[in-house]
């Protein structure tokens, strides 16, 4: 069975909001979460409930306030609801994924529907990868004061005895005031792997994984001109790792 598409109806006529309702109903993967005249009335359904999905009368022109939705809330979907194709083919520039021109008949509905289910399934997948840590506020022996660490951007972080070298994907460098033990502590559930004792990886950022022999292996990351070379306990581990990874962790 499908996920159900949970969305919010958007149309100012009321005959036309039945009338997308009663199409909608035959479709067992969409859930309406409300009907609504307007986008300030929808608005609150979305910080509270965090609809996939809106289908919006063309005339209210408020496709932007979704994708301006806070940080916190996902932006839905807008599949535009448009009564000229005029108004249609301006969707493409109003945040929609699909349009409805209406009146619009029960097999144009099915292809969107359809189109729905296949970009929220990409998403889901990609929901599946934990998002990087934003920040970090560490300590650095480069310059005066602190300096803010985009570990999102980071490529590799080695220990220097009791300090580590962050490593960023465009190539910059910082030796920063903490242990490798420590960031592997606070990297624990990101997306970070430990090859060996002295290197952390970002696995975002792999490039090139080469196999040279059963016992060796290379690993190019972005913003590094060398590359991290592995060892056969090291290669084990990072071949598990991979193979339980999504599907975009796989590099060759």
């Amino acid at each position: 069975m499908s996920p159900l598409i949970r969305c919010l109806v958007v149309d100012r006529d009321p005959e036309a909001r039945r009338n997308l309702l009663a199409h909608l109903d035959a479709h067992k993967e969409i859930h309406v979460l409300a009907a609504v005249e307007t986008v300030a009335a929808a608005l609150p359904f979305c910080h509270t409930l965090a609809p996939d999905l809106v289908f919006l009368d063309q005339g209210l022109d408020g496709a932007e306030e979704f994708a301006a939705l806070p940080p916190v809330v996902a932006a839905p979907l807008i599949v535009l609801l448009a009564s000229n194709q005029k108004a249609a083919f301006a969707a493409w520039e109003n945040h929609a994924i699909d349009f409805l021109l209406k009146p619009y008949s029960p097999q144009r509905l099915a292809k969107t529907v359809a189109k729905l289910r296949i970009h929220l399934a990409g998403r889901a997948v990609l929901a599946v990868v934990p998002p990087p840590l934003a920040t970090q506020l560490v300590e650095s022996l480069k310059v005066a004061g602190s300096l803010l660490i985009k570990l999102a951007h980071t490529s590799v972080i080695k220990a220097e005895g009791d300090y580590s070298r962050v490593t960023r994907d465009h190539g910059a460098s910082h030796l920063i005031r903490r242990t490798l033990v420590a960031w592997v502590k606070l990297l624990a559930h990101d997306t970070f792997f430990r090859v060996d004792r002295f290197t952390l990886i970002n696995l975002v950022h792999v490039v090139s994984y080469h196999r040279t022999s059963r016992d060796h292996a290379q690993l190019r990351l972005k913003g590094m001109k060398e590359p991290v070379h592995l060892g056969r306990r090291a290669i084990l581990r990072l071949d598990q790792e991979f193979a339980a990874r999504p599907p975009q962790f796989c590099v060759g």
